[in-house]
């Protein structure tokens, strides 16, 4: 029997692109006959920029660059209901169409909804979990806001209870966090979470050195795609505390492509830090960075600011730091807490309290970091090498497939 395995991916931002092409990377023919991926017409140049490969002509592959027709018959990005129930319709043509065995989505947050519209297909699924609830964390006073917290709690566990009441979804992966694995199998009776890596790609570039920078400062780099979450007005608050003299030494580096909606709340953090911090110098670069100037980002700074305020989440940012031996400033609650304390990569702080903030700020100053080792970091990027990402989606969908056929 022929085993075809199906990637589906319709969202160009961020890394959404990276996960489709480290799963490409890693394909054998081996372990299927053939890999099908359904994704914007981005993906091509993207992979070439990530592995210098054309995709069209990895043998045993095909790939279905979704037109924009189709883009106008999804809908808005940010329906939670009609887009991604007309993704999933689609999909189910395409897998119809073509006799997939196994389909791979890799946001399944975003299909809460959707899932029955892939109701009565004999195939099997896979989907990555992103932010479990298992990390948030309750809020210690406030009856509206304990209340919100338990209200949102009570929908995420009523998603996954649905969710795994589709017989064919039979893997669930969570990145980077095997605690949440083993609670949620343990909650919900099943075996269908696992963990899998949040992959680390390193590029195959030279970076290169800034003409201009001036090497008594030091380098504050923020990068990735720019929101609220981010925690950069908690991060400011604490630079607003510095002296003087520690603030003539700072450089902020804003790299990344800000969020339409958050745009106007951080101008007015910088108008805000300029007034309270006059002498820290700030960059804003608000675009998509290439491989190249993500390369140039990691290596001029000195330290990376990985305050992200969303304690459930994981964290590309932080293995990118770890890849270029740059500590990073982490917030403590949740799995960035955890995972920067377990490795070691830099100062942890809370997020919510600026005096801890700027004693971090000082110590990137002083050449003190706290809690940053070296040999730490480079465990932490081996074990979460893109190779490993790849394999482990690849493997487990084709165990799936023979489980589904009878043959093991």
């Amino acid at each position: 029997m022929t085993t075809k395995l199906l990637i589906f991916e319709s969202i160009d931002s961020g890394h959404r692109l990276q996960h489709p092409s480290f799963i490409l990377a890693q394909f054998s023919a081996n372990e299927f006959d053939e890999l099908h991926l359904l994704v914007p017409s981005a993906f091509k140049s993207r992979h070439e920029e990530y592995f210098s490969q054309n995709p069209e002509r990895i043998k045993g592959v095909i790939i279905r660059y979704m037109t924009i027709e189709e883009y106008d018959y999804f809908g808005p990005e940010k329906s939670q209901f009609l887009r991604p129930w007309r993704e999933l319709r689609y999909v189910r043509a395409y897998i119809k169409i073509n006799g997939i065995s196994h389909l791979h989505l890799d946001n399944l947050n975003r299909f809460f909804y959707s899932l029955w519209a892939l109701k009565g297909l004999k195939v099997t699924i896979s989907c990555i979990y992103y932010a479990p609830y298992t990390r948030l964390v309750k809020p210690v006073q406030g009856l509206v806001r304990q209340s919100k917290f338990m209200l949102a709690v009570l929908r995420k566990k009523l998603q996954l209870k649905f969710a795994l009441a589709k017989r064919n979804l039979n893997r669930i992966y969570i990145l980077n966090d095997q605690w949440s694995v083993d609670y949620l199998n343990d909650s919900y009776k099943t075996t269908s979470f696992n963990y899998i890596v949040d992959p680390i790609w390193f590029p195959d570039v030279k970076a290169q050195s800034d003409p201009v920078q001036n090497s008594s400062k030091f380098h504050f780099l923020i990068f990735g795609t720019i929101s609220k979450e981010k925690g950069i007005k908690q991060f400011l608050n604490g630079v607003a505390l510095l002296s003087k003299e520690c603030q003539e030494r700072i450089k902020i580096h804003i790299a990344g492509r800000v969020r339409p909606n958050y745009l106007p709340e951080l101008e007015m953090l910088l108008r805000d830090l300029k007034s309270l911090a006059p002498f820290v110098e700030v960059v804003l670069e608000n675009r998509f960075l290439s491989a190249q100037d993500m390369a140039n980002c990691f290596n001029r700074c000195d330290i990376v600011v990985n305050m992200n305020i969303r304690t459930q989440s994981a964290s590309g940012v932080m293995g990118h730091a770890a890849a270029w031996g740059k500590p990073a400033i982490s917030s403590s609650t949740g799995l960035y807490g955890v995972l920067a304390k377990q490795y070691k990569l830099g100062p942890v702080v809370n997020p919510y309290n600026a005096a801890e903030v700027a004693d971090a700020c000082r110590s990137v100053v002083a050449q003190k970091v706290a809690d940053f080792i070296p040999r730490r970091a480079r465990k932490y990027v081996a074990e979460r090498d893109w190779s490993v990402f790849g394999e482990t989606v690849i493997r487990g969908a084709r165990h799936l497939v023979e489980v589904a056929n009878g043959e093991t």
